[in-house]
């Protein structure tokens, strides 16, 4: 009751900054100059967190946040500490913004730059080892469609994050092995490296040799 309580209080917290940000343009925009004026990694705060997934999800701003959030990555200023906290101590809340928080996973992923698309498979994990069945399964999915895009990079990094939870997590990871084969990466077969697919194969063969399965490795 008391955990209800606590995810109820900061709900509604945030349901207020939400209000004030959508319909106030000078206060989204305090936000994002407030946000942008931090520089030290140990100044930002898991609210900030929530004030990026507000901020893209009730303003036009998009793309200026999804710039922010880069430089921030790269600056070091948001680190994967204060990410892990967010999941943490306030998953639940975090659940409320899980659509916004796999679309910029999305577009961090696509980045070329290597520390920017890391920090974006550590959001899939989190969000994976954190969230409901229905948001495994979400992402998962958008991992699959990573590994698909026909960029070499794009999907090396989903398949690092596929093998990660695979690795560490085959219990959770069994329920998605379709995802994997028939009508997911297998049809993806020939935009891979012969590198992608070894990956790809030593992960069905770990699911197989877990839930004992062999016609799990059979294309």
């Amino acid at each position: 009751v008391a955990g209800n309580k606590s995810k109820d209080g900061v709900l509604l917290t945030l349901d207020a900054i939400k209000a004030s940000i959508r319909f106030r343009k000078s206060i989204a925009d305090g936000w994002l100059k407030s946000l942008d004026n931090v520089k030290n990694s140990s100044e930002h705060l898991v609210i900030d967190v929530f004030a990026v997934l507000i901020l893209y999800a009730v303003t036009s701003k998009r793309k200026p946040v999804e710039s922010l959030l880069r430089n921030k990555i790269r600056s070091g200023c948001f680190t994967e500490d204060v990410l892990s906290m967010a999941f943490k101590s306030y998953g639940q809340v975090l659940r409320e913004y899980f659509e916004n928080l796999l679309v910029i996973s999305e577009v961090l992923l696509r980045s070329p730059d290597s520390v920017v698309s890391s920090y974006a498979k550590k959001i899939y994990v989190q969000a994976f080892l954190t969230f409901d069945l229905y948001c495994k399964q979400e992402v998962v999915g958008a991992l699959v469609t990573h590994v698909g895009s026909g960029f070499p990079n794009e999907a090396d990094s989903s398949l690092d994050v596929l093998s990660d939870l695979v690795e560490h997590h085959p219990s959770h990871m069994s329920s998605f092995a379709i995802f994997l084969k028939a009508r997911g990466i297998l049809d993806y077969l020939d935009n891979l490296s012969v590198g992608q697919i070894r990956k790809l194969f030593v992960m069905l063969s770990t699911l197989a040799f877990h839930n004992n399965d062999g016609s799990m490795i059979q294309v």
